[in-house]
């Protein structure tokens, strides 16, 4: 097997713990849920969150 890619744990999980947490959630405990090391899970957050916003700006609320 070779390495994982962001992608390959970025799969519904970790979109899903990010959008479920009433108060949001942080990279420690996400690398913990998802066996990650701290970096990976920071990166990972981060580019979930990204995409987000960026479609969100695309097609705004009503």
């Amino acid at each position: 097997m070779g390495v994982k890619s962001l992608l390959d744990y970025a799969e519904p999980p970790a979109s899903y713990m990010l959008t479920q947490h009433k108060n949001g959630l942080s990279a420690l405990s996400l690398s913990r849920q998802l066996g990650v090391s701290y970096n990976i899970a920071w990166r990972m957050k981060h580019k979930l969150m990204q995409a987000m916003l960026e479609r969100e700006r695309k097609q705004p609320l009503s």
